[in-house]
Protein backbone atom coordinates (compact mmCIF):
# COMPACT_ATOMS: atom_id res chain seq x y z
CA UNK A 1 0.00 0.00 0.00
CA UNK A 2 2.59 2.13 1.05
CA UNK A 3 4.78 1.58 -2.34
CA UNK A 4 1.02 2.24 -4.04
CA UNK A 5 1.24 5.93 -2.32
CA UNK A 6 4.72 6.54 -3.65
CA UNK A 7 4.26 5.81 -7.34
CA UNK A 8 0.82 8.22 -7.11
CA UNK A 9 2.72 10.66 -5.24
CA UNK A 10 5.02 11.38 -7.99
CA UNK A 11 2.84 10.92 -11.05
CA UNK A 12 0.94 13.46 -8.48
CA UNK A 13 4.47 16.15 -8.75
CA UNK A 14 4.94 14.83 -12.34
CA UNK A 15 1.49 16.44 -13.52
CA UNK A 16 1.80 19.64 -11.01
CA UNK A 17 5.04 20.17 -12.56
CA UNK A 18 3.96 20.50 -16.14
CA UNK A 19 0.77 22.08 -14.84
CA UNK A 20 2.86 24.85 -13.62
CA UNK A 21 4.82 25.90 -16.40
CA UNK A 22 8.65 25.96 -16.79
CA UNK A 23 10.36 24.65 -14.10
CA UNK A 24 13.68 26.50 -14.04
CA UNK A 25 16.93 25.03 -12.31
CA UNK A 26 18.19 26.77 -9.28
CA UNK A 27 21.14 25.64 -8.64
CA UNK A 28 24.69 26.79 -10.27
CA UNK A 29 25.57 27.76 -14.01
CA UNK A 30 28.25 25.24 -14.04
CA UNK A 31 25.92 22.17 -12.15
CA UNK A 32 23.24 23.03 -14.81
CA UNK A 33 25.87 22.27 -17.51
CA UNK A 34 26.83 18.84 -15.68
CA UNK A 35 23.55 18.05 -15.48
CA UNK A 36 23.27 18.49 -19.89
CA UNK A 37 26.17 16.68 -20.74
CA UNK A 38 24.95 13.87 -18.20
CA UNK A 39 21.12 13.90 -19.66
CA UNK A 40 22.31 14.82 -23.06
CA UNK A 41 19.94 18.00 -23.51
CA UNK A 42 20.02 21.39 -24.45
CA UNK A 43 19.70 24.19 -21.58
CA UNK A 44 17.21 26.88 -22.29
CA UNK A 45 18.41 30.43 -20.73
CA UNK A 46 16.15 33.03 -20.11
CA UNK A 47 18.56 36.57 -20.26
CA UNK A 48 16.60 38.82 -18.71
CA UNK A 49 17.38 42.04 -16.43
CA UNK A 50 15.15 43.52 -13.95
CA UNK A 51 14.47 46.63 -16.17
CA UNK A 52 12.87 45.03 -19.37
CA UNK A 53 10.00 45.24 -19.55
CA UNK A 54 9.29 42.02 -22.41
CA UNK A 55 11.15 40.08 -20.09
CA UNK A 56 9.15 40.28 -17.38
CA UNK A 57 5.65 40.02 -19.42
CA UNK A 58 6.97 36.41 -20.61
CA UNK A 59 7.39 35.11 -16.98
CA UNK A 60 4.28 36.26 -16.23
CA UNK A 61 2.24 35.34 -19.44
CA UNK A 62 3.99 32.96 -20.96
CA UNK A 63 6.32 30.60 -18.85
CA UNK A 64 3.76 29.85 -16.17
CA UNK A 65 1.43 28.27 -18.91
CA UNK A 66 1.21 24.52 -18.99
CA UNK A 67 1.54 23.91 -22.68
CA UNK A 68 4.76 25.78 -21.99
CA UNK A 69 5.88 23.73 -19.07
CA UNK A 70 4.88 19.66 -20.47
CA UNK A 71 7.12 20.82 -23.66
CA UNK A 72 10.33 22.76 -22.19
CA UNK A 73 10.73 21.15 -18.91
CA UNK A 74 10.36 17.61 -21.27
CA UNK A 75 12.91 18.51 -23.89
CA UNK A 76 15.19 20.96 -21.67
CA UNK A 77 16.80 22.04 -18.83
CA UNK A 78 15.84 25.69 -17.96
CA UNK A 79 17.62 28.19 -15.67
CA UNK A 80 17.58 32.01 -15.84
CA UNK A 81 19.79 34.37 -15.55
CA UNK A 82 20.26 38.17 -14.79
CA UNK A 83 22.62 40.10 -16.98
CA UNK A 84 23.44 42.28 -14.97
CA UNK A 85 24.21 40.19 -11.85
CA UNK A 86 27.29 37.79 -10.95
CA UNK A 87 27.30 35.15 -13.53
CA UNK A 88 25.31 36.79 -15.99
CA UNK A 89 27.95 39.44 -16.85
CA UNK A 90 30.51 36.58 -17.99
CA UNK A 91 27.05 35.10 -19.71
CA UNK A 92 26.88 38.34 -21.51
CA UNK A 93 30.17 39.00 -22.70
CA UNK A 94 30.81 34.88 -24.24
CA UNK A 95 27.53 34.58 -25.51
CA UNK A 96 27.35 38.58 -26.69
CA UNK A 97 23.79 39.09 -25.28
CA UNK A 98 22.50 42.99 -26.32
CA UNK A 99 19.36 42.73 -26.18
CA UNK A 100 16.71 41.46 -23.89
CA UNK A 101 15.24 38.97 -23.33
CA UNK A 102 17.56 36.66 -25.23
CA UNK A 103 16.30 33.30 -25.39
CA UNK A 104 19.91 30.98 -25.43
CA UNK A 105 19.48 27.67 -26.20
CA UNK A 106 22.96 25.71 -25.28
CA UNK A 107 24.84 22.25 -24.72
CA UNK A 108 26.21 20.99 -21.94
CA UNK A 109 29.99 22.15 -23.65
CA UNK A 110 28.29 25.52 -23.51
CA UNK A 111 28.01 25.62 -27.25
CA UNK A 112 25.46 27.72 -28.80
CA UNK A 113 22.14 25.46 -30.34
CA UNK A 114 19.58 28.32 -31.02
CA UNK A 115 18.99 31.51 -30.17
CA UNK A 116 16.60 34.09 -29.94
CA UNK A 117 15.89 37.80 -29.47
CA UNK A 118 12.74 39.67 -28.03
CA UNK A 119 9.42 38.99 -26.27
CA UNK A 120 6.77 36.50 -27.85
CA UNK A 121 3.65 34.87 -27.29
CA UNK A 122 3.64 31.24 -26.50
CA UNK A 123 2.75 29.66 -30.29
CA UNK A 124 6.23 31.48 -31.48
CA UNK A 125 8.02 30.40 -28.17
CA UNK A 126 6.81 27.15 -29.05
CA UNK A 127 8.24 27.35 -32.34
CA UNK A 128 11.23 28.45 -31.20
CA UNK A 129 11.76 25.67 -28.73
CA UNK A 130 11.00 23.51 -31.93
CA UNK A 131 13.83 25.39 -33.57
CA UNK A 132 16.40 24.77 -30.97
CA UNK A 133 15.88 21.24 -30.65
CA UNK A 134 16.57 20.77 -34.77
CA UNK A 135 20.09 20.24 -34.72
CA UNK A 136 20.64 19.79 -38.16
CA UNK A 137 19.03 23.31 -39.02
CA UNK A 138 19.15 25.31 -35.90
CA UNK A 139 21.43 28.39 -35.73
CA UNK A 140 24.17 26.49 -33.72
CA UNK A 141 24.37 24.12 -36.83
CA UNK A 142 25.04 27.43 -39.08
CA UNK A 143 27.46 28.15 -36.58
CA UNK A 144 29.13 25.21 -36.69
CA UNK A 145 29.27 24.93 -40.45
CA UNK A 146 30.88 28.52 -40.17
CA UNK A 147 33.29 28.22 -37.54
CA UNK A 148 34.53 24.65 -39.76
CA UNK A 149 35.01 26.77 -42.30
CA UNK A 150 32.67 27.10 -45.11
CA UNK A 151 32.74 29.96 -46.87
CA UNK A 152 30.36 29.26 -49.97
CA UNK A 153 28.32 31.98 -51.45
CA UNK A 154 24.80 30.52 -50.30
CA UNK A 155 26.12 29.60 -47.62
CA UNK A 156 27.56 32.92 -46.50
CA UNK A 157 23.84 34.45 -47.28
CA UNK A 158 22.02 32.12 -45.37
CA UNK A 159 24.21 32.73 -42.08
CA UNK A 160 24.67 36.48 -42.94
CA UNK A 161 20.87 36.61 -42.94
CA UNK A 162 20.41 34.62 -39.62
CA UNK A 163 23.00 36.45 -37.89
CA UNK A 164 21.09 39.85 -38.44
CA UNK A 165 17.92 38.86 -37.52
CA UNK A 166 19.43 37.79 -34.09
CA UNK A 167 21.74 40.67 -33.59
CA UNK A 168 24.82 39.15 -33.98
CA UNK A 169 27.62 41.04 -35.05
CA UNK A 170 28.84 39.59 -38.90
CA UNK A 171 31.05 41.27 -41.17
CA UNK A 172 29.07 41.28 -44.96
CA UNK A 173 31.87 42.05 -46.74
CA UNK A 174 33.23 38.77 -46.29
CA UNK A 175 30.18 37.56 -48.34
CA UNK A 176 29.82 40.52 -50.61
CA UNK A 177 33.36 40.15 -52.18
CA UNK A 178 31.73 36.71 -53.35
CA UNK A 179 29.53 38.85 -55.45
CA UNK A 180 29.93 40.68 -58.81
CA UNK A 181 28.30 43.67 -59.53
CA UNK A 182 25.44 41.83 -61.54
CA UNK A 183 24.94 39.89 -58.68
CA UNK A 184 24.00 42.86 -56.57
CA UNK A 185 20.42 42.82 -58.66
CA UNK A 186 19.67 39.80 -56.89
CA UNK A 187 16.67 39.83 -54.27
CA UNK A 188 18.83 37.93 -51.48
CA UNK A 189 21.61 40.81 -52.03
CA UNK A 190 18.96 43.71 -51.92
CA UNK A 191 18.01 42.02 -49.03
CA UNK A 192 21.29 41.72 -47.28
CA UNK A 193 22.08 45.50 -48.90
CA UNK A 194 18.71 46.79 -46.50
CA UNK A 195 20.21 44.65 -43.37
CA UNK A 196 23.58 45.36 -43.61
CA UNK A 197 24.88 48.59 -45.82
CA UNK A 198 24.99 51.95 -43.66
CA UNK A 199 28.25 53.61 -45.59
CA UNK A 200 27.74 55.16 -48.82
CA UNK A 201 31.03 55.24 -49.89
CA UNK A 202 30.71 51.06 -50.18
CA UNK A 203 30.46 49.55 -53.84
CA UNK A 204 27.60 48.35 -52.61
CA UNK A 205 25.76 51.43 -51.85
CA UNK A 206 27.12 52.87 -54.87
CA UNK A 207 26.26 50.59 -57.27
CA UNK A 208 22.60 50.56 -55.52
CA UNK A 209 22.36 54.09 -55.91
CA UNK A 210 23.62 54.21 -59.36
CA UNK A 211 21.13 51.48 -60.49
CA UNK A 212 18.17 53.41 -58.79
CA UNK A 213 15.49 52.88 -61.64
CA UNK A 214 16.28 49.00 -62.42
CA UNK A 215 15.73 48.59 -58.58
CA UNK A 216 12.82 50.43 -58.18
CA UNK A 217 11.69 48.53 -61.54
CA UNK A 218 12.32 44.96 -59.97
CA UNK A 219 11.40 45.50 -56.53
CA UNK A 220 9.17 48.59 -56.42
CA UNK A 221 9.18 52.11 -55.49
CA UNK A 222 8.33 52.21 -52.29
CA UNK A 223 10.82 49.58 -50.93
CA UNK A 224 14.01 51.45 -53.32
CA UNK A 225 13.02 54.57 -51.46
CA UNK A 226 13.04 53.77 -48.45
CA UNK A 227 16.04 51.87 -48.33
CA UNK A 228 17.72 54.88 -50.22
CA UNK A 229 16.06 57.41 -47.49
CA UNK A 230 17.48 55.38 -44.99
CA UNK A 231 20.78 54.52 -45.50
CA UNK A 232 21.65 58.16 -46.66
CA UNK A 233 20.25 58.89 -43.05
CA UNK A 234 22.34 56.78 -40.85
CA UNK A 235 25.08 57.93 -42.74
CA UNK A 236 24.64 61.60 -41.73
CA UNK A 237 24.64 60.64 -38.04
CA UNK A 238 28.80 60.65 -38.19
CA UNK A 239 28.15 64.49 -38.22
CA UNK A 240 27.05 64.55 -35.11
CA UNK A 241 30.37 63.96 -33.78
CA UNK A 242 32.25 66.59 -35.38
CA UNK A 243 33.09 69.71 -33.77
CA UNK A 244 31.66 71.93 -36.79
CA UNK A 245 29.28 69.85 -38.27
CA UNK A 246 27.80 71.45 -41.99
CA UNK A 247 24.63 72.12 -42.27
CA UNK A 248 22.63 68.74 -42.77
CA UNK A 249 20.96 69.98 -45.88
CA UNK A 250 23.36 71.03 -47.37
CA UNK A 251 25.46 67.67 -46.71
CA UNK A 252 22.84 65.72 -47.98
CA UNK A 253 22.10 67.91 -51.45
CA UNK A 254 25.91 66.88 -51.56
CA UNK A 255 25.77 63.76 -51.64
CA UNK A 256 22.52 62.79 -53.65
CA UNK A 257 23.69 65.54 -56.41
CA UNK A 258 26.20 63.03 -57.23
CA UNK A 259 23.52 60.05 -58.51
CA UNK A 260 21.03 62.99 -60.28
CA UNK A 261 18.00 61.43 -59.15
CA UNK A 262 14.82 62.68 -60.85
CA UNK A 263 13.16 62.86 -57.40
CA UNK A 264 16.27 64.56 -55.48
CA UNK A 265 14.35 66.89 -53.75
CA UNK A 266 11.71 64.83 -52.80
CA UNK A 267 14.41 62.46 -51.29
CA UNK A 268 16.44 65.16 -49.56
CA UNK A 269 13.40 66.37 -47.66
CA UNK A 270 12.80 62.31 -46.26
CA UNK A 271 16.55 61.83 -45.60
CA UNK A 272 16.11 64.91 -43.59
CA UNK A 273 13.32 63.99 -41.82
CA UNK A 274 14.19 60.56 -41.19
CA UNK A 275 17.43 61.99 -39.79
CA UNK A 276 15.85 64.17 -37.15
CA UNK A 277 13.08 61.24 -36.03
CA UNK A 278 16.09 58.20 -35.76
CA UNK A 279 19.16 60.11 -34.80
CA UNK A 280 20.93 61.14 -31.68
CA UNK A 281 20.26 64.22 -32.91
CA UNK A 282 16.33 63.77 -32.84
CA UNK A 283 14.08 67.19 -32.69
CA UNK A 284 10.50 66.56 -32.87
CA UNK A 285 9.60 69.74 -33.34
CA UNK A 286 11.99 70.45 -35.85
CA UNK A 287 10.90 67.52 -37.71
CA UNK A 288 7.00 68.70 -37.77
CA UNK A 289 8.11 71.63 -39.64
CA UNK A 290 10.11 69.36 -42.60
CA UNK A 291 6.74 66.80 -42.25
CA UNK A 292 4.83 70.37 -42.93
CA UNK A 293 7.02 71.69 -45.17
CA UNK A 294 6.80 68.27 -47.43
CA UNK A 295 2.77 67.73 -47.40
CA UNK A 296 2.73 71.07 -48.25
CA UNK A 297 5.50 71.00 -50.78
CA UNK A 298 4.69 68.36 -52.67
CA UNK A 299 0.89 67.51 -52.02
CA UNK A 300 -0.72 65.22 -50.10
CA UNK A 301 -2.24 63.20 -53.18
CA UNK A 302 1.82 62.46 -54.36
CA UNK A 303 2.24 61.13 -50.53
CA UNK A 304 2.19 57.28 -50.21
CA UNK A 305 -0.16 56.60 -47.36
CA UNK A 306 2.49 54.70 -45.45
CA UNK A 307 4.72 58.24 -45.64
CA UNK A 308 1.97 60.06 -44.64
CA UNK A 309 0.30 57.55 -42.29
CA UNK A 310 3.92 57.72 -39.92
CA UNK A 311 4.17 61.46 -40.20
CA UNK A 312 0.67 61.48 -38.06
CA UNK A 313 1.37 59.21 -36.01
CA UNK A 314 4.57 61.08 -35.37
CA UNK A 315 3.29 64.57 -35.26
CA UNK A 316 0.07 63.28 -33.22
CA UNK A 317 2.59 61.79 -31.11
CA UNK A 318 5.38 64.51 -30.42
CA UNK A 319 4.78 67.69 -31.66
CA UNK A 320 4.05 70.91 -29.93
CA UNK A 321 3.98 72.95 -33.14
CA UNK A 322 0.35 73.93 -33.25
CA UNK A 323 0.23 74.96 -36.91
CA UNK A 324 1.81 71.76 -37.51
CA UNK A 325 -0.70 70.14 -35.68
CA UNK A 326 -3.78 72.13 -37.11
CA UNK A 327 -2.23 70.88 -40.44
CA UNK A 328 -2.11 67.42 -38.42
CA UNK A 329 -6.00 67.51 -38.40
CA UNK A 330 -6.99 68.15 -41.87
CA UNK A 331 -4.12 65.28 -42.88
CA UNK A 332 -6.56 63.14 -40.45
CA UNK A 333 -9.37 63.75 -42.45
CA UNK A 334 -7.82 63.03 -45.51
CA UNK A 335 -7.71 59.37 -44.82
CA UNK A 336 -10.81 59.43 -43.13
CA UNK A 337 -12.80 60.76 -45.98
CA UNK A 338 -11.30 57.85 -48.05
CA UNK A 339 -11.89 55.55 -46.18
CA UNK A 340 -8.08 54.94 -45.34
CA UNK A 341 -7.46 53.28 -41.22
CA UNK A 342 -10.36 55.04 -40.31
CA UNK A 343 -10.53 53.97 -36.69
CA UNK A 344 -6.62 54.71 -36.47
CA UNK A 345 -6.81 58.14 -38.45
CA UNK A 346 -10.08 59.26 -35.98
CA UNK A 347 -7.59 58.16 -32.68
CA UNK A 348 -5.10 60.21 -34.11
CA UNK A 349 -7.00 63.07 -34.73
CA UNK A 350 -8.33 63.11 -31.07
CA UNK A 351 -4.73 62.94 -30.06
CA UNK A 352 -3.95 65.99 -32.21
CA UNK A 353 -6.72 67.73 -31.01
CA UNK A 354 -5.85 66.53 -27.29
CA UNK A 355 -2.27 68.49 -28.05
CA UNK A 356 -4.03 71.28 -29.06
CA UNK A 357 -6.10 71.66 -25.67
CA UNK A 358 -9.45 70.85 -27.21
CA UNK A 359 -10.44 67.99 -24.89
CA UNK A 360 -14.14 67.70 -25.93
CA UNK A 361 -13.12 67.14 -29.96
CA UNK A 362 -10.39 64.76 -28.41
CA UNK A 363 -13.04 62.76 -26.35
CA UNK A 364 -15.52 63.40 -29.69
CA UNK A 365 -12.87 61.52 -32.10
CA UNK A 366 -11.63 58.78 -29.42
CA UNK A 367 -15.26 57.56 -28.78
CA UNK A 368 -15.55 58.02 -33.15
CA UNK A 369 -12.75 56.10 -33.18
CA UNK A 370 -13.80 53.06 -30.72
CA UNK A 371 -17.08 52.97 -32.26
CA UNK A 372 -15.20 52.10 -35.48
CA UNK A 373 -12.90 49.80 -34.15
CA UNK A 374 -15.57 47.26 -32.35
CA UNK A 375 -16.98 46.93 -36.27
CA UNK A 376 -13.77 45.07 -37.36
CA UNK A 377 -13.88 41.64 -36.83
CA UNK A 378 -11.09 41.16 -34.53
CA UNK A 379 -10.75 44.91 -32.86
CA UNK A 380 -8.33 46.30 -31.21
CA UNK A 381 -9.39 48.84 -28.71
CA UNK A 382 -7.11 48.63 -25.35
CA UNK A 383 -4.87 51.59 -27.24
CA UNK A 384 -8.82 53.29 -27.57
CA UNK A 385 -9.60 52.61 -24.20
CA UNK A 386 -6.27 53.51 -22.43
CA UNK A 387 -6.77 56.64 -24.54
CA UNK A 388 -9.78 57.69 -23.47
CA UNK A 389 -9.45 56.76 -19.99
CA UNK A 390 -6.38 59.06 -19.47
CA UNK A 391 -8.99 61.92 -21.15
CA UNK A 392 -11.09 61.61 -18.57
CA UNK A 393 -8.44 61.49 -15.52
CA UNK A 394 -5.97 64.08 -16.89
CA UNK A 395 -3.78 64.37 -13.85
CA UNK A 396 -2.77 60.26 -14.28
CA UNK A 397 0.28 59.80 -16.64
CA UNK A 398 0.61 57.16 -18.90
Amino acid sequence: MLRINIVFFFIFISILSYSQGINFFEGSFNEVKEIAKKENKIIFIDCYTSWCGPCKWMAKNVFPESNIGAFYNQNFISYKIDMEKGVGKDVKKEYAINGYPTLLFINGEGEVEHRSIGGCDTSEFLRIGKKALDRDNNFGSLLRKYNSGDRSPDFLAKYALACVNLSIGYDINEYFKTQNDTDLFKEINLTLIECYVTDINSREFKFFATNYLKYKELYGNQRIENRLVVIFSKSLWALTDQKDPKPVPSVINERISLYQFKDSAKIALKIEMQFYCNSKWRDWNYYSVLANKFVTKFGIDSIQNYELETIIQNVSKNSTNNEVLNNALSWCDYFINKNYMVSENMLNKAKVFMKTGNLNSAKEYANKALAEEQKKTTPQIKEIQKFIKELDQPGEKN
